[in-house]
């Protein structure tokens, strides 16, 4: 993007998922850097407090938090590493044969297929469970760090999160030179930023 060519920009759910300040001042930097002088920048990030009745507890300023994948939308893995850019041992491969067919597709196509009429409908649903179990099993299996989990037939990766104290957003916006902090605050379990892009002198 180049320099002073928005008018304004929104980050929401980002900063959190940055592990280093020296990521985070850059993330604040690009922002001021592409935002024109006198445009407005909005930013929001997990906050270590929490309201009473949240769902969210969290254990330390730095942790994983489990994210649910439905199979259906994550990037197909293909033997050869093609399809899926997060997979396993480089290569990508659930299998080793030499052939490219993708394993994934083989498994949702069977799926898909259709059954005889003789089939009573309690067998055509312990199929199609068993058939989504696989290919969720299939993804757990091709992407580093995720897990399968079986009642519910999702793959589960751990996001990192960094939860901000109140102030410490305030304080990396003080390190951005032609940044204004105008506004912060506190919003359904994040806090927030308002600033402003200033002349850099």
């Amino acid at each position: 993007i180049k320099d002073a060519s928005c008018d304004a920009a929104i980050c929401i759910a980002v900063m959190h998922h940055l592990s280093t300040v020296e990521r985070r001042l850059r993330c604040l930097s690009e922002l001021a850097r592409i935002v024109k002088v006198g445009g407005m920048i909005n930013v929001q990030a997990w906050a270590m407090e929490q309201e009473k009745n949240s769902k969210r507890r969290f254990a330390g300023d730095d942790v994983f938090v489990p994210f649910n994948a439905q199979p259906r939308y994550l990037d197909r893995v293909c033997r050869d590493g093609g399809g899926g850019g997060s997979s396993k041992k480089g290569g990508g491969g659930v299998t080793s044969d030499g052939d490219k067919e993708n394993v994934v597709d083989q498994k949702l196509d069977a799926s898909q297929t259709t059954t005889t009429n003789n089939q009573d409908e309690e067998t055509k649903k312990e199929q199609t469970t068993t058939t989504t179990k696989g290919v969720a099993e299939m993804y757990s299996e091709a992407y580093d760090g995720a897990q399968f989990d079986e009642r519910k037939g999702l793959v589960v990766f751990q996001r990192y999160c960094h939860l901000y104290r109140k102030g410490e957003l305030e304080i990396l916006a003080s390190q951005i030179p032609n940044l204004k902090v105008l506004e912060s605050g506190f919003e359904s379990g994040n806090h927030f930023l308002i600033m402003k892009v200033v002349q850099n002198h």
